[in-house]
């Protein structure tokens, strides 16, 4: 099993599939760290999101907003909020929402904004 995903990555890699590579790596292989290594490696929005997916999937919230800044991503605000404000990481919550008002329109996106900033006072 294993072995037939370690292939399926090479076969994406080289052929730039870089979407799918970076989600054999995450899902199959299951392999945050290689996925991390691998966008950092390819340094495109849709892998950082990916894989930003991948950290909050696991509650990693200080490697997602850092993996959503890179991909300038603000769509995961539910999920970063939730897991955020629930491991009280309000500085890694500011600078999400401050990059995800630019991509999102959305008056949640401020009130938690404004919310965060309070709670950092």
């Amino acid at each position: 099993g294993e072995n037939l995903y370690e292939e399926a990555f090479c076969i994406y890699k080289k052929i730039k599939d870089h979407v799918s590579a970076v989600n054999i790596l995450l899902y199959d292989i299951q392999s945050i760290d290689r996925a991390a290594d691998y966008a950092d490696r390819i340094n495109i929005p849709e892998v950082w999101s990916l894989l930003g997916k991948g950290y909050i999937e696991n509650e990693k919230v200080d490697e997602s907003v850092e993996a959503f800044i890179k991909a300038k991503d603000g769509t995961c605000y539910t999920q970063v909020i939730s897991i955020a404000e629930a491991q009280e990481k309000y500085d890694i919550l500011v600078n999400y929402l401050r990059m995800a008002r630019e991509t999102q329109r959305i008056p949640h996106i401020d009130n938690e904004l404004l919310f965060s900033l309070a709670k950092l006072e």
